[in-house]
């Protein structure tokens, strides 16, 4: 909670209309109505959606790479080699329980391996997706992730040699 801003973990209800009542510390009540439905989104670096994607590089999920630094900056990432490949590790909302998950990276379909609930944080959503090696070096590049027919926003990615 902050002073512009309310995060909550939404109960799994179905699309509609929905009462909600925010009461303050002071015991301010705010009432309103509300229409929850479908919105996937990828969390970004900077929490704003946009710029560098929220996400990590790893080759064994055992140890993992960030893809920013502590500015926010992009980070080059490795595409692995021929024999292992890197897995792009990322993070959003409203992605588990949907028919398909699709990413793109410049364009180009890649692999997801695996997608739903985060096994430890209620409410984040992970997909893992297979680095394709003909991406190599190809620098910045822009994320497309699609989501039972809805596309997130467009995360972006420093892909080094």
């Amino acid at each position: 909670v902050s002073p512009t801003q309310i995060n909550f973990l939404m109960p799994l209800i179905r699309p509609g209309y929905v009462n909600m009542v925010v009461t303050g510390s002071n015991g301010q009540r705010t009432q309103g109505i509300a229409f929850t439905g479908f919105n996937p989104s990828i969390f970004t670096a900077n929490g704003s959606g946009k710029g560098v994607a929220a996400a990590l590089v790893t080759s064994d999920g055992r140890t993992y790479q960030p893809i920013f630094d502590a500015y926010k900056n992009a980070i080059p990432i490795s595409v692995g080699n021929g024999v292992t490949p890197n897995y792009l590790v990322l993070f959003g909302t409203a992605i588990r329980n949907q028919s398909s998950v699709q990413v793109k990276i410049n364009g180009q379909n890649c692999k997801v391996v695996w997608s739903g609930a985060h096994p430890s944080m209620p409410g984040l959503d992970q997909i893992n997706v297979e680095l394709p090696q003909n991406l190599r070096g190809v620098g910045k590049s822009y994320l497309t992730v699609i989501v039972s027919g809805f596309s997130t926003n467009f995360p972006e990615l420093l892909i080094g040699g």
